[in-house]
């Protein structure tokens, strides 16, 4: 009986640890996301900042993003 909890207590940790490495993925690849994001709407802002567009879309969003504007 002692033998079984063990093996259930080994078993439910291991099943912790699976999770948390599981969550760190995700906000891995969460970072990596944001950071291509950033980086999509620098290159529509140097392409697209001095054309005198004040219309919406990615140009408004880079501007957002840039953060040497922060």
């Amino acid at each position: 009986m002692m033998m079984l909890l063990l093996l259930l207590l080994l078993l439910l940790l291991l099943l912790l640890l699976l999770l948390l490495l599981l969550l760190l993925l995700l906000l891995l690849l969460l970072l990596l996301l944001l950071l291509l994001y950033n980086s999509i709407g620098e290159e529509f802002y140097d392409n697209n900042h001095d054309d005198g567009d004040a219309g919406g879309g990615w140009c408004v969003m880079a501007r957002l993003l840039r953060p040497s504007e922060w």
